[in-house]
């Protein structure tokens, strides 16, 4: 039966093959939408790391008088030859308490860039000689309780970190795992194998190791990440111009309005941009689904397209093959039989269409395409999008393969 199908099929090559490109890229656009659905689905259902609920990001600009600009917390300074400490951290710490003594905050702390801001810091460095690249984020002690982090070894940053030599980190289970295996990280050095440069390079040390921290949100991807401790008299903490608040529940825009005057009283100099975080999670969920959405409804207008041409093309074929099907009906073939057979025409030009489809696509993981994709959302999105166009040729097919046994045999014998 089969090969009667294909035989019937390369008879009516150059109608079947328009079809059969019709369907392969059908499979290509339905692959690329429903993969990148279930990724992102994938990527909500994975622990964030952190809790945004209640807690507002606030930035912070100096008004640089001269040009009108703004410009970060250091000012024109920035601009100037590296210190070997933070002048500004009197104020800074001053800042911090003047947030900290409005009774709608729970807690602050200073940290950038800030969780939600699509600002990030990357680092590359070769570890044990193989290449490790992470996320990180600078943050002060009381970044913990302001985010809600949970430690899952180790500790978080502690006073007992001051002037010990090294650059405190807590870093995620993933990037754990990449750097340091199957080893416990907590109290080794993640220093660079060397440096680029030449010159001695300060030890980084893990001494905590987080569940994850996805900065931008339910939808991010990027689960390799670390937070570097601040201290207020090192030269890092110089460049810092974001604060992270917690504030209780039930606060409202007169809050923000109110700790903005209070900051604007005690630096005048400054501008001051506060935001829910909730705000800039929404935000970046509709940021990271409207692509997605717009890519969908494209796949569903081509999708209804190459249905309704199946359809068509199927009930052509039944047309001019009146006489064929009488034939058979007249030698004996039942009406059962027939539709069969229109139906699996279509079901094996779906197939080969498939299968170039499977070819390519299966390039993705060999040439190392699928990013941060895992290899079972693949395989899901493969599976689905299989499943999804043979269903669409079984519902294509259906009336075409009712209108064959319509027609009685006698009359198709009689069709001119």
């Amino acid at each position: 039966m089969i090969r009667h199908l294909f035989k019937l099929i390369w008879n009516r090559k150059r109608a079947n093959a328009l079809v059969i490109s019709e369907i392969f890229v059908c499979f290509l656009v339905l692959f690329a939408v429903l993969t990148q659905i279930l990724y992102n689905v994938s990527n909500y259902r994975k622990p964030l790391g952190f809790a945004y609920a209640n807690v507002s990001g606030l930035n912070l600009r100096l008004q640089d008088n001269e040009g009108g600009r703004q410009t970060s917390l250091t000012g024109s300074a920035a601009m100037s030859e590296p210190v070997a400490e933070n002048p500004y951290q009197d104020r800074q710490r001053a800042l911090l308490q003047v947030v900290k003594a409005d009774p709608a905050v729970e807690d602050a702390a200073w940290a950038a860039p800030l969780p939600m801001s699509h600002s990030n810091e990357t680092r590359s460095l070769m570890f044990r000689k193989h290449r490790v690249r992470y996320s990180m984020a600078r943050c002060t002690d009381e970044y913990k309780d302001v985010m809600g982090i949970e430690i899952t070894r180790g500790r978080w940053f502690s006073p007992e970190d001051d002037g010990g030599g090294y650059e405190a980190m807590v870093i995620t289970e993933a990037l754990a795992r990449l750097a340091f295996g199957d080893e416990d990280p907590v109290g080794k050095s993640f220093t660079a194998d060397r440096s680029e440069s030449g010159e001695p390079l300060p030890e980084k040390r893990v001494v905590g190791v987080m569940g994850a921290f996805r900065q931008e949100g339910e939808m991010d991807a990027q689960d390799v990440y670390a937070l570097s401790r601040l201290e207020y008299s090192g030269r890092p903490m110089s460049s810092i111009d974001g604060m992270a608040l917690r504030l209780k529940p039930g606060s409202d825009a007169s809050v923000e309005a109110r700790i903005t005057a209070s900051l604007l009283a005690a630096a005048p100099d400054f501008s001051f941009r506060m935001e829910p975080l909730e705000a800039a999670a929404e935000f970046n969920r509709r940021a990271f689904m409207a692509p997605i959405a717009l890519f969908g409804v494209v796949a569903l207008f081509l999708t209804f397209m190459v249905a309704l041409g199946l359809s068509g093309v199927l009930w052509q074929s039944v047309t001019s093959r009146i006489r064929e099907i009488g034939v058979r009906r007249a030698m004996g073939a039942s009406a059962q039989d027939v539709r069969w057979q229109v139906i699996g025409e279509l079901l094996v030009m779906s197939t080969i269409a498939i299968l170039a489809g499977v070819v390519v696509v299966l390039q993705f993981p060999f040439l190392d395409l699928l990013g941060a994709m895992s290899r079972g959302v693949f395989v899901a999105g493969l599976s689905l999008t299989i499943v999804s166009l043979y269903g669409l040729a079984l519902v294509c097919a259906l009336h075409p393969a009712r209108l064959a046994t319509t027609v009685h045999p006698a009359e198709a014998l009689r069709y001119e």
